[in-house]
């Protein structure tokens, strides 16, 4: 068997192609990536020899963090207190979702005014971009929290804030008082399920009535529950 002649070509391997720009990870253009590298490495460098523009750098960091943590507390602490695993588990998705919003709100914020050509960190742009986070904020950052409100009421949680949330005018009650001659306290909860629109003056003088009385249908006040009595 005979030895492949020296004459004959070599087997055809294809060319590879690698790409030599800034954004290559694997193949660094050494005129490209990492003299970029070696610019924003001067220009830190530059920052943290001067002390006034460290000092800035360092009081924005510490400012964001105190206010990330604050926005994540404050909806935390707002949690349901009589159950621990619900304010465990609802006042950190709660927070977490607001921490979540505030970032994305920032960042599209910072965005537009990009694309509005307004120069990043000058005054007309920090302006705009924080009435647009306020905006956005306003609209966003309520429906979240009403969605919470309307989540936690479907377990039998924060019934309070969702029914005053509604500002319902109507569906109103107070507790009349009673102390008997031998002490005995007796409590009535009285409710009203239509209060009145509009009052009058009354034409009584006597202190002891009341100075106003409705300008329309009368009140039709009823016991909510049975009365509670008190032994002194």
């Amino acid at each position: 068997m005979s030895r492949p002649s020296s004459k004959h070509p070599p087997p055809h391997r294809p060319e590879v192609h690698r790409r030599k720009d800034d954004g290559d990870a694997f193949f660094p253009d050494p005129s490209g990536g990492r003299a970029k590298i070696a610019d924003d490495l001067a220009e830190a460098l530059a920052e943290s020899d001067n002390p006034s523009v460290y000092t800035l750098k360092q009081v924005q960091n510490l400012l964001t963090g105190g206010v990330a943590l604050l926005v994540f507390f404050g909806f935390y602490s707002f949690a349901d207190r009589k159950r621990r695993i619900f304010r465990w588990v609802a006042g950190s998705v709660h927070g977490g979702l607001h921490l979540a919003l505030c970032f994305t709100l920032g960042w599209a914020a910072g965005r537009a005014t990009e694309h509005w050509g307004l120069a990043f960190g000058q005054p007309p742009q920090l302006l705009a971009a924080a009435a647009l986070i306020a905006a956005g904020g306003f609209v966003l950052g309520t429906t979240l929290f009403g969605f919470y409100l309307l989540v936690s009421s479907w377990v039998g949680r924060h019934g309070n804030e969702s029914f005053s949330s509604i500002a319902a005018e109507d569906w109103k009650h107070f507790l009349r008082l009673q102390i008997g001659t031998d002490g005995l306290l007796t409590i009535f909860p009285i409710g009203l399920r239509k209060v009145p629109r509009a009052w009058k003056a009354t034409a009584s003088n006597d202190p002891s009535q009341p100075r106003l009385e409705p300008d329309g249908p009368s009140l039709d006040p009823e016991l909510i529950e049975t009365p509670i009595s008190v032994s002194p």
